[in-house]
């Protein structure tokens, strides 16, 4: 490993302009309402100024919530804004008849120090209410989207009242442009258990979060996106929860499903998970023989690969091209805005000794280092490729968010059995039609 540079929020040396903002770094309000938009009959109301109210804008992209905003200004900013986000509670409730409003507070609202609850509690919704702390100096938006699931829950989860036997599935909501078809697998491997299967935040109604207090088991789809919402469920229902690597590749669906069965109390050995590994081995070689050249396979094994993406997604990756297709990356970029995290830099560890592995939220220096090694495979995001493609021919593959320049009419993850036949295919014709 090459080393791990710290954050460089000054930007990186050879690239022109000012430091970038990384999508890993957007404002919280931007995770928190892809949670929201995730209930059926959710709204936001953003209590800020207008600027604030573009991240619900960019939500609608992702999840189909509704949104307003208060329209603070410059007289609000300084007297307080109490007045009129009552106001524009009711016409929340009624412009988009909503069942459900997420009021979510901004840096100049909880600067002011603005009473929410309280207003909220004075304007007698017939709905749920719930404020959730959308300061962007608090949260980036991936640490928002766990707290806008913890709000929720607490809120409206009630105690424990006996086993229904289900499971609960945490999703990793907006972790990137396909995050509903990987819940789709992890869903179909857990049904292998025989038991019933609750997605949470993932086009629930309120009762789906009320019923999940009745299971016997939450696994988190990404151990980077649910642990406050994890302990909620535990604290308020008495709910073990699990949070493995993510099934990315054979090897780590297998183990994916042997750590759902241990916690269970139904192992699942080894050679039985095997053999569902074993399937799709056979399909992938079957599959092959229709191809008249494996040549982009051969090309992976000496290409110089570079992956940019969330840690989890990085590593898991990484690993896939390691261990299964004997293609390592030549370089690893870990996106984050919290380098330091003791579970980033164990997966920065973890990651091939030969590959140059660089932590930074920063998009200037995400370029130079793309720049300098120039790799003719990229795993990564749109706006990484577009940057790069100039550079040179490259092969590219979308893991990371956005990744929304193909469309796909069908369900199409990557993680699970069938899903690592999906990322092998697409990266193979990226590979045939950039290289031949």
């Amino acid at each position: 490993m090459d080393g791990i540079p710290d954050l460089e929020p000054q930007g990186a040396a050879g690239v022109s302009g000012p430091c970038m903002v990384d999508p890993v770094t957007k404002c919280a309000i931007f995770g928190i309402a892809q949670v929201v938009g995730e209930i059926r009959g959710g709204s936001v109301l953003v209590h800020g100024p207008k600027g604030c109210a573009f991240p619900a804008y960019e939500a609608t992209h992702l999840s189909r919530v509704t949104f307003n905003y208060s329209e603070m200004c410059e007289k609000t900013v300084i007297f307080g804004g109490e007045t009129l986000l009552g106001e524009k509670l009711w016409e929340t409730y009624h412009d988009n008849n909503a069942g459900l409003i997420g009021v979510i507070s901004t840096c100049s609202s909880d600067i002011i120090g603005d009473d929410i609850d309280g207003v909220i509690g004075s304007a007698g919704l017939p709905v749920p209410v719930l404020k959730i702390e959308g300061a962007g100096f608090k949260r980036t938006h991936r640490q928002a989207t766990d707290h806008a699931m913890a709000v929720l829950l607490k809120g409206l989860l009630p105690a424990r009242d006996g086993s229904d036997g289900s499971i609960n599935l945490l999703g990793h909501v907006g972790a990137h442009s396909r995050w509903k078809d990987d819940c789709s697998q992890l869903q179909a491997m857990l049904a292998r258990f025989g038991r019933p299967v609750r997605t949470l935040f993932l086009d629930n109604d309120l009762s789906d979060l009320t019923a999940a207090a009745a299971a016997d088991l939450t696994v988190l789809a990404s151990p980077d996106i649910g642990g406050e919402a994890a302990r909620v469920l535990k604290r308020k229902a008495k709910i073990p929860s699990i949070a493995p690597p993510p099934p990315i590749g054979l090897e780590r669906s297998v183990d994916w499903l042997i750590a759902v069965a241990d916690a269970l109390g139904t192992p699942l050995a080894r050679a039985d998970a095997d053999a569902v590994a074993d399937e799709t081995r056979r399909r992938f070689w079957g599959n092959l023989g229709r191809v008249t050249s494996q040549r982009p396979f051969d090309k992976l094994r000496t290409a110089t690969i570079a992956i940019v993406a969330e840690p989890v997604l990085a590593e898991g990756y990484a690993h896939l091209l390691a261990c299964e297709l004997e293609a390592v990356p030549a370089l690893v970029v870990l996106k984050t805005g919290t380098p330091d995290e003791e579970s980033v830099r164990a997966l920065a560890d973890a990651l091939p000794a030969t590959s140059r592995v660089v932590v930074t939220g920063d998009n200037a220096r995400i370029e130079a280092e793309l720049k300098a090694a120039g790799p003719d495979v990229l795993l990564g995001n749109d706006l990484d490729f577009i940057k790069h493609r100039g550079v040179g021919k490259v092969a590219y593959v979308g893991i990371s968010y956005p990744s929304s320049r193909r469309v796909y009419l069908n369900p199409r993850s990557y993680w699970g059995f069938d899903g690592v036949l999906n990322f092998v295919e697409d990266l193979f014709n990226a590979v045939a039609d950039a290289h031949g």
